[in-house]
């Protein structure tokens, strides 16, 4: 299994599917996970994702991890 930030391809997908996986990525990566998934489409390459809403961040009961961005950030870090 890879995570997110070790992605290092270039080109190479025709497609990225995070269902339900960067709302376990911190805010202050998500950026830069982000940018990894961008780079490694191919041109015309999709990206599907989804997200909570709202703003918190940090664990659960079950000691999960989960970042709640709001809507004007994640709008932010994917310009």
């Amino acid at each position: 299994v890879m995570r997110f930030d070790e992605l290092d391809a270039q080109g190479v997908y025709d497609a990225v599917l995070s269902n339900a996986s960067l709302h376990h990525v911190a805010r202050s990566n998500l950026t830069d996970v982000l940018r990894r998934i961008f780079d490694s489409l191919k041109p015309g390459g999709l990206h599907f994702a989804n997200f909570k809403s709202g703003e918190a961040e940090g664990r659960d009961d079950k000691a999960r991890f989960y970042s709640y961005p709001t809507l004007e950030e994640l709008l932010a870090m994917y310009q």
